[in-house]
C-alpha cells in the first residue's frame, strides 16, 4: 500500500504529491529517489526538499554529512563530477555555513532533470 499525502507549498503553488521514504518522513513525490538515494550514505541527514515544477522553481534537497571535510569530500569528489557528467549545467551543489559547526549542502536542479540526478547520484552511491 503507497500512503500518499498533499501538502500545499509557499507562495500559492500548487501542492504537489508526497509519499513515505526510508526517512520515515513525507517527500515530494517527484523527488523521493533522490531523497532515498542521498539517505543511503551513512551519516547523511536530508532536512528539506521540494519536486519544483517543470519549466518553473527549481526542484532542491538541503543535507547535512558531518563536518566540513566530509561534507566536501562528498560533493566535490564524488556527487560534484557525477552531476557534471550526466546532467552538465542543470543540476548545483552549494555548501552553506548555517553555523560553524555544522554545515549544510544544498542539490539543486531542474525539476525536467531529476531523472538524470537520480541517474548520476546511483553511480556513485549505490
Amino acid at each position: 500500500m503507497r500512503l500518499v499525502r498533499r501538502m500545499v507549498t509557499q507562495e500559492n503553488h500548487e501542492p504537489h504529491t508526497q509519499v513515505w521514504v526510508k526517512v520515515n518522513a513525507p517527500v515530494d513525490e517527484g523527488v523521493a529517489e533522490i531523497v532515498s538515494l542521498l539517505n543511503s550514505v551513512d551519516g547523511l541527514e536530508t532536512l528539506q526538499s521540494c519536486q519544483g515544477d517543470l519549466g518553473g522553481r527549481d526542484a532542491y534537497v538541503y543535507f547535512s554529512f558531518g563536518d566540513w571535510k566530509s561534507i566536501c569530500g562528498l560533493i566535490f569528489e564524488k556527487i560534484g563530477p557525477a552531476l557534471k557528467r550526466k546532467t552538465d549545467d542543470d543540476a548545483v551543489l552549494t555548501v552553506e555555513a548555517t553555523n560553524a559547526e555544522e554545515p549544510m549542502a544544498k542539490l539543486s536542479f531542474r525539476a525536467e532533470a531529476t531523472n538524470m540526478v537520480a541517474t548520476a547520484l546511483k553511480e556513485v552511491l549505490c
